[in-house]
């Protein structure tokens, strides 16, 4: 599964990133969930979210609000996904404490 990442402060290594898997871009928690969530969304066909917690060499700990939906071709077969991603880190700290 290939896809595109922009973040603010990652746009300088835009061309490093682009083509790239997300196992290639970072290591840590929470990435192969990612993945495999993904995987999970493109099988079902069907649009899910998710909050999943990161641990990364690429930005910390974070938790973020993750929304995946399937994209169709014209015959209606699933063929790849478009996902959103929101820092939700503070909200779930102050729902914590």
């Amino acid at each position: 599964m290939r896809k595109f990442v922009c973040e603010i402060g990652i746009i300088e290594r835009l061309q490093e990133v682009i083509g790239k898997t997300d196992m290639e871009i970072y290591h840590g928690k929470g990435v192969s969930e990612l993945t495999e969530f993904k995987y999970e969304v493109l099988r079902k066909g069907s649009p899910e979210k998710r909050e999943i917690e990161f641990d990364t060499d690429l930005f910390g700990t974070k938790t973020f609000l993750i929304a995946v939906e399937p994209v169709f071709s014209l015959l209606g077969d699933a063929i790849g996904i478009n996902f959103w991603a929101m820092d939700v880190t503070e909200q779930v700290l102050i729902l914590n404490s």
